[in-house]
């Protein structure tokens, strides 16, 4: 019987945690979703745009690690690239080329959720 509580508990221990780090990747994507679209709202005002280009690069900077934790180290470095070029490749560039370029990002932030979604898909 001792034996039983003890694999219970663990067993429950491992889903809860678990569920927490499922529960982090989320609000982790949600949030660098959310600054993509604030950056993609603001292609016309330059002023809005460097504001949240900087507020995009912060939180990235801030999610990164835990991403680095949960997800397969080949989207990460992606994404890691792409938001390091954001002020290089968007600087000269016309609000049709800004708008692709996020365009683009917002894939790559859409393939990693899905990449990570507990679904039969991602398990077999």
């Amino acid at each position: 019987m001792k034996r039983f509580v003890i694999a219970t508990v663990i067993a429950v221990l491992a889903v809860c945690a678990a569920g927490f780090g499922y529960f982090r990747f989320i609000n982790a994507c949600d949030s660098l979703e959310a600054d993509a679209r604030a950056l993609q709202e603001s292609v016309e005002d330059e002023a809005r745009y460097e504001e949240a280009a900087a507020e995009l690069t912060e939180t990235w900077s801030h999610e990164k690690p835990i991403l680095d934790m949960l997800c397969p180290h080949g989207y990460t470095e992606e994404l890691d690239a792409h938001i390091r070029l954001l002020p290089i490749q968007t600087q000269t560039a016309s609000a049709k080329e800004k708008e692709i370029y996020l365009a683009e990002l917002q894939a790559m932030l859409l393939q990693l959720r899905e990449a990570e979604k507990p679904s039969l898909q991602n398990i077999l």
